[in-house]
């Protein structure tokens, strides 16, 4: 009783903590926090007035109204953008070891279901960030789309061999592997797109364990991101 919850939010800074630099009042704001937490009576989106932490708040120029546009220029759509960031960014660069600073040419990440509101981020980071090569599955409906986000390969996720396309796309070199759905099946079509020689690395984001993979590869690291963590 009394929690408060709600976590994507989008609006107006109309104060900043004194230890704050980088905001000021009047400034349009997305950010999330986590909602319905009793530790944080403050956090939940889903009231007039809420506290975030300036780490996991983005600043934008001019901000409206939703138009029904597909563009981030809107309270609505810039909502939805900044805790989908975060979980990526933890993914690829605290999961994966992943460095910002540098480029990965040479290796792919398979990118699991390139059209859920994770993977479309996703594979624009993979590729404008780190210069990773894209495979991901979808729709074969989206594979223009995809690509023009950054994909070098879309499988169709209905294929009966959506294994061994990616696998021949890839060279069976896929090092890393990003679970954006995350119930069991996904998990493991996830863990065999692996490749099966040299370090490789599975994330998802439902934290699930190594008990829920029909087989363990030695040289995968296995890891589940949780981005409240990013808040502590």
């Amino acid at each position: 009783e009394g929690d408060v919850i709600g976590s994507d939010s989008s609006g107006v800074v109309t104060k900043v903590g004194a230890g704050v630099t980088g905001f000021e009042i009047g400034d349009n704001v997305s950010s999330f926090s986590h909602g319905g937490y009793a530790n944080d009576k403050f956090a939940g989106s889903f009231q007039q007035y809420a506290i975030y932490d300036a780490v996991t708040t983005l600043k934008y120029g001019e901000l409206k109204k939703y138009d029904g546009k597909d563009t981030i220029d809107s309270f609505e759509n810039a909502s939805t953008v900044t805790l989908g960031l975060s979980t990526v960014g933890m993914s690829l660069s605290a999961q994966f070891g992943l460095d910002p600073t540098k480029k990965y040419p040479n290796d792919w990440i398979f990118i699991l279901a390139g059209t859920s509101a994770t993977g479309i981020l996703a594979i624009q980071v993979a590729k404008k960030m780190f210069g990773l090569k894209v495979v991901t599955t979808a729709n074969p409906k989206y594979n223009d789309y995809l690509t023009s986000l950054g994909a070098d390969v879309v499988v169709n996720s209905r294929s009966d061999d959506v294994i061994g396309e990616i696998k021949k796309a890839t060279n069976d070199d896929v090092k890393y592997a990003l679970d954006t759905v995350s119930t069991k099946p996904t998990f493991n079509l996830a863990n065999e797109a692996l490749r099966t020689n040299g370090d490789a690395f599975l994330d998802n984001l439902m934290v699930l364990q190594p008990d829920q993979l029909d087989s363990i590869k030695p040289n995968v690291k296995i890891s589940g991101t949780l981005v409240y963590l990013v808040v502590g």
